[in-house]
């Protein structure tokens, strides 16, 4: 039913499967290494052009018949109130007003 791994009964032959296995270990390793290191150099670039290329900044002055300046705290949205499942069901902690 399952699979076993029988490990070779020739000393040269376990010798030469451990080797294998351990450069498979190292080549592994060795490419999440090369992996990591391109990430962080990535990253590194990425901070360092933000950082000497700011974001275009918007034109902050008022357009002819634009709507009032508002607080930056104020986020303009639409929204539609949805009943919840519970209210049908008559819970008495969800009822609508």
């Amino acid at each position: 039913m399952f699979y076993q791994l029988l490990m070779p009964r020739n000393p040269l032959m376990r010798l030469l499967a451990a080797v294998v296995g351990a450069l498979a270990l190292v080549a592994v390793l060795a490419l999440g290494m090369f992996a990591f290191a391109a990430l962080v150099l990535g990253a590194a670039v990425w901070w360092l052009v933000r950082s000497i290329w700011p974001a275009p900044r918007l034109s902050r002055s008022p357009a002819a018949g634009a709507a009032p300046r508002v607080s930056p705290d104020v986020i303009e949205g639409e929204f539609t109130v949805v009943k919840s499942p519970a209210s049908d069901r008559g819970n008495p902690e969800h009822t609508s007003r």
